[in-house]
C-alpha cells in the first residue's frame, strides 16, 4: 500500500515542481524583455542626438554599405562593448538588426561628426532632391500590405487599387484581379489607407445634404421664376431626386476624407510624406501661397 502511495504521489509533486520552474522562468524572461525594451541609448553626438536617420546618415558619410537605412542607435552592452541597433527597410518590411563595436570605434564615429559642420534643413532638403530613389524606396517600404491605394503618375495616369508589394524598379497593386505594375520613376503621388471600409453615415449624410441643397436651390429658383404651383412642385421634386444622386456619388469621396489616410508627394524632387492632419495643413499651406502669388 506505501509503495502504491509513493507511486501515485510522486507524480503530483513532480508536476508542481515543473509548474513552478515554469513560472520562474516566464518571470525571468519578462523581467529580461523589460530591461531590452526600458534600454538607454546613448547620444551619439550633439550634432545628431540618440538616433541617427538618413538624411544624417548621408551627410555625415556614415555606414555607407547600407543602401536601405532608416536609422541607427546605440547602447552599451557591457564596458567594452557598444551594440548598433540597426532598422533597415525590405520587401517583407521592416528589419532590426544588431552590430557590436568597441567604444573606441564609437568614440572614432563621433569624431567624424565633430570634423563636419551641422547639418541645416536646407542641406536636408537638397539630400533628398539628391538622393529621391533612395527616399522613394523607404517611403514605399512603409505602406502596409493589402493597404488600398489610389496613385497618379507623372503623366497623369491614375490607378487606385489593393497593394501588392515593391519589386525592382516597379509599384505593383492589384486591380480587377490583375497584378499592375507602374514604374516608381513615374509617380507623382500616392495615398494609401490602412484600414479602408465603407462607412455608413457618410452616406446618409451625403443623401441627404445633397436633396436638401437641391430642393432649396430649385424653391429659390422657382420664386424667382414665378413658376405655377403644380410646375413649382414638380421642379422642386426632380430638383431634389437629381440632389440626392449627387449626394449619392459624392459618398465614397466623403468616405476617403474622413478615414485615416497617408500621403506620399512626389514633386519636383521633393518627396513629402503627410499623414490625413498634416495633408490638410499642407493643402491650406498651398492655397494660401497661390493666393499671395496673385
Amino acid at each position: 500500500m506505501n509503495l502504491l502511495f509513493e507511486k501515485n504521489e510522486r507524480p503530483r509533486f513532480e508536476r508542481g515542481l515543473s509548474f513552478t520552474l515554469l513560472f520562474k522562468c516566464l518571470l525571468c524572461f519578462c523581467i529580461f524583455q523589460q530591461n531590452i525594451n526600458a534600454r538607454d541609448f546613448l547620444l551619439i553626438h550633439e550634432k545628431v542626438g540618440t538616433t541617427l536617420d538618413l538624411e544624417e546618415k548621408v551627410h555625415y558619410r556614415l555606414f555607407p554599405e547600407i543602401y536601405n537605412f532608416i536609422d541607427a542607435q546605440f547602447f552599451e552592452v557591457s564596458p567594452e562593448t557598444i551594440a548598433i541597433q540597426i532598422r533597415t527597410w525590405s520587401e517583407a518590411g521592416e528589419v532590426i538588426s544588431l552590430r557590436y563595436i568597441k567604444p573606441y570605434d564609437f568614440y572614432c564615429l563621433r569624431a567624424v561628426i565633430e570634423q563636419q559642420p551641422t547639418l541645416s534643413e536646407e542641406e536636408r532638403q537638397n539630400i533628398r532632391k539628391r538622393f529621391q530613389p533612395l527616399f522613394t524606396d523607404r517611403f514605399l517600404a512603409e505602406v502596409p500590405p493589402e493597404a488600398y491605394c489610389r496613385v497618379r503618375t507623372l503623366d497623369k495616369r491614375k490607378f487606385a487599387g489593393i497593394f501588392y508589394r515593391v519589386k525592382d524598379n516597379y509599384l505593383q497593386l492589384w486591380i480587377d484581379k490583375k497584378v499592375v505594375s507602374i514604374n516608381k520613376n513615374n509617380l507623382a503621388k500616392i495615398k494609401y489607407w490602412s484600414d479602408y471600409r465603407q462607412q455608413e453615415w457618410p452616406v446618409y449624410f451625403s443623401l441627404f445634404t445633397g436633396g436638401i441643397i437641391a430642393y432649396s436651390a430649385a424653391a429659390y429658383l422657382t420664386g424667382a421664376l414665378n413658376l405655377l404651383p403644380a410646375d413649382a412642385y414638380l421642379f422642386k421634386l426632380g430638383s431634389a431626386a437629381l440632389g440626392v444622386v449627387a449626394g449619392y456619388q459624392a459618398a465614397p469621396i466623403i468616405n476617403e476624407w474622413t478615414l485615416p489616410s497617408v500621403t506620399i508627394e512626389f514633386r519636383k524632387n521633393r518627396i513629402k510624406r503627410l499623414d490625413t492632419i498634416h495633408k490638410t495643413f499642407y493643402t491650406l499651406r498651398k492655397m494660401k501661397d497661390r493666393t499671395w502669388q496673385k
